[in-house]
This record gives C-alpha cells, structure tokens and sequence, in this order.
C-alpha cells in the first residue's frame, strides 16, 4: 500500500484547525518533510503481518434460516471442531459478534460501517477453547457497538428471552445469554465493559462472569474502551464456568492488558469442592439504596450474603465512600475511550502494544459518525468525548 503524503493544503487545513498560524513558505517546507515520512510509511505498510495462524479448519459460515434461529441469538453458524482431547471436549461454544473467528465475518451487532469484515485471525480465547477439546458452533447476536443492554438494537432484529417469551435477553452480549439458556451451547463467550456479561446472564437465568481485568487476554476482540476491557463465559452452571475460565485466562504475550501469570488460574475448578467455609466477603454499603436502584435488587443481594454466612463464608460490611461516584467516572473515561478506540483507533485502539486486526482497521469506517453508521449513543458518546477534549483539562482521580 503506497501512502499518499500530504499537500500544504492538508497541512494548511490542519494548522486552521489547531489556530496555528503558517506561511506558504511553511506548508511547502511541511509537504517536502511529508513526503520522505509518506516513503517510510509505503515501506512499514508493506512489511509482512505476521498474524497468528489458526490452527482449526472451517466450513463456512451461514445466517441460519428462522427455523434454525428461534430466538435470533444466532448472529452467524459454522463448525469449527477443535482438539480431540481436552478439558472442554464434548462442549458447544458460541463466541460473541464482537470477538474474531477468522473467516466468519464480524458484523459488531450489524453495523454497516465495518464494510463486510472478515476477520484475519482467531481471537486468543477462540484458539484457547478449540485446544481445549470445544467446538464453535458460530457467533452469538450482540448489540449494535454493543451499546445497549436490552436486546433489541442488533441490524438483525431482537433477541427474545428464551426463559422468558417475549422479553429482553438483556446485552450487550443478548445472544450468547439465550444461546446458553436454550441449551443450544454449554459455553458462550461475551464481552463487558458496562455490564454486558452480567445483565444478560441475570435476564436469562444462566452464570455470566466478568473475571478481573487483564485475567483474559482481548487479544482479536473489538475494543470499546481499554481500561473497561473484558471477555469472559457464560454457561448453565458453575462448573463449566470454572472450567471455561480455566482454559481461556492467562497471558498470552500479546495483550497488554495481561496480569496473569501462567499456571495461577489452572485449577479453579478445585475450589468447586471446598465450599465457602471461611471465604471473606465484602458487601459494600455504598451498593444499597441507591435513588436509582431497585429495593428487590437490594433484598436479593443481602439474601444471597445472608445464605452465604449460613454455609461458612465470613461476610463484613465494608464502606468505600467513592464507590459513590464509580458510575460518574466510568461514564467519564469509557465516553473519552469509546471516540479513541472506536471513531479513532480503527477500533482496536492506539498506543499499547497489543495485537490488532490491521484489515478490520481498513475495512472499518468508524471514523465517520453519521446517523447511518452510528447507533444514536454511540454517535452522542463520540460528540462529548471531542467536546470534553477541547474544552477540559486533564483530570486526576484520587485513590479511595
């Protein structure tokens, strides 16, 4: 790919935008300048990728028929048989439509702008699963971005609870919920940055876990915001949960994100046997009556607490004052990231040193916030974030 530099028109364009003042003489010295850096950029775009290859083969991938879709959780079908040996053989995985199966377009809930991607690469947690023994049967309906937590703003219609008829699946990761509730996988694997595990798993009646962050690597996942970052399973009950998180978390080189070391998290089936006997347990009292809470949420979590003292855990009311303004700061910093990682970073995001998709950031056209691209939060998230950019200065959270 030859990169084409820019003219003192461009640079002229720019200087105006940043009320910087330039002469003709100026913007032709920058043009000149331009032009050896465009060279050096043709050659690093002409550097072989170097991907991970996957080591699974594929048929190809279809849009099921409404027949085989009943709840249209299913975004896309296809088999992918993975080893014949493993902790997970036997078990049926969807994998999220924010989450890369290479050769299985990635659609991100639908979205026009991404330009019939298909993805280059298995995402780190799918070549994970199929070394395990599972197999893919394709990826599960997300939101549109991922940008709700209903289940109804996919380009493929909504998500239909199948505990439920009729209702929210719940989202951002409303398929992969209903795929595991219906029995049709034992495993699927969602994303969360807001919730989006855990209020699906919640609406359908199955296990969602948001594990810690940089447990999982992202690595081949769409990222909304860097710091909010999480891939994890849902499934029908606790074991193939344990299980699940024991094959895909850990390092894997790539990822930044990354804080486990190998070989911490290989066991945590075990604990299964062990109960909750002398397990500590915080319940934060900042989490109660909130004015937007539901008092039978609150019920329902001190009842859970209650139950979990009555089989030995050690349960203790703890106080974090910030806690209180945790939304406020999280809706800061994921408005701020969303435009970085999404509208400018060709959705994988910039400046860490962890593998992206480079055809997902030549096919994507995130950078064009129209009404046709964007889902209307989206687009409003993006719009604050460059006001805040232009109009604040940088914002220092103090430690609780």
């Amino acid at each position: 790919m030859k990169c084409r530099p820019p003219s003192p028109k461009d640079f002229q364009s720019l200087a105006d935008q940043f009320a910087i003042p330039t002469t003709d003489e100026e913007l032709a010295c920058y043009a000149r300048q331009a032009d050896r850096l465009a060279k050096s950029l043709s050659r690093l775009a002409s550097l072989p990728e170097r991907l991970p290859r996957s080591e699974f083969s594929r048929g190809l991938a279809h849009r099921p028929e409404p027949h085989e879709n009943p709840h249209n959780a299913w975004a896309l079908k296809v088999r992918i048989p993975g080893a014949a040996e493993g902790k997970l053989q036997g078990k049926r995985v969807a994998i999220k439509d924010s989450i890369c199966v290479a050769g299985v377009p990635l659609t991100y809930g639908g979205a026009a702008c991404l330009n019939n991607y298909v993805p280059e690469l298995d995402a780190t947690v799918v070549t994970r699963l199929l070394r395990a023994g599972a197999e893919v049967r394709g990826t599960a309906t997300c939101e549109y971005f991922c940008s709700s937590s209903g289940s109804h703003t996919s380009n493929t219609g909504p998500v239909e609870n199948p505990r439920f008829p009729g209702h929210s699946a719940g989202g951002s990761s409303s398929g992969c919920a209903a795929l595991v509730a219906a029995g049709e996988v034992d495993i699927a694997i969602g994303g969360d940055q807001a919730g989006s595990i855990r209020i699906p798993a919640a609406h359908c009646g199955v296990y969602g876990m948001k594990p810690t962050w940089g447990l999982v690597p992202y690595t081949g996942a769409v990222s909304n915001e860097f710091n909010g970052d999480h891939l994890g399973p849902i499934t029908a009950n606790v074991r193939d949960n344990a299980r699940a998180l024991e094959v895909i978390a850990g390092s894997d080189g790539m990822d930044t994100r990354g804080l486990a070391k190998p070989g911490r998290h290989d066991s945590l089936e075990r604990f299964l046997e062990d109960g909750v006997r002398g397990l500590r347990i915080a319940v934060v009292s900042e989490s109660f009556g909130r004015p937007n809470g539901t008092p039978g949420v609150d019920e329902a979590v001190r009842a859970a607490a209650d139950k979990l003292g009555s089989l030995g855990a050690h349960i203790e009311d703890v106080s974090v004052p910030l806690h209180r303004d945790a939304v406020i700061i999280w809706s800061a910093f994921v408005r701020e990231g969303v435009y970085a990682n999404l509208y400018v970073g060709g959705g994988f995001g910039t400046n860490h040193g962890g593998l992206s998709g480079p055809r997902y950031s030549s096919a994507s056209r995130l950078g064009e916030i129209t009404r046709e691209s964007s889902p209307t939060m989206s687009a409003l998230a993006c719009s604050w974030a460059r006001i805040w950019r232009k109009s604040t200065a940088a914002i220092s959270i103090p430690k609780p």
